[in-house]
């Protein structure tokens, strides 16, 4: 349950950090050619761990369920 709040909460920082990031280059007035790279840096650090901890719940879930299997099918039990 709580892999699974993780990485909820890793895919809305991934769309919310850039719009944030933004909206503050765009304050202070700061130059395009450095807001982009700034602004996109913001996008790519929370996706690749929205995407490692993603992928993380998807290997444990699979083996909970192939380690339900084993132990429910087992005969004896």
């Amino acid at each position: 349950m709580l892999l699974t709040v993780l990485a909820v909460v890793c895919w809305v920082a991934t769309l919310t950090l850039p719009i944030v990031a933004l909206s503050l280059m765009l304050r202070v007035e700061a130059p395009v050619e450095r807001a982009v790279p700034i602004v996109i840096a913001w996008f790519l650090t929370p996706f690749m761990a929205a995407v490692g901890v993603t992928v993380g719940l998807v290997i444990l879930q699979r083996s909970r369920r192939s380690v339900a299997a084993v132990r429910g099918g087992s005969p004896g039990r």
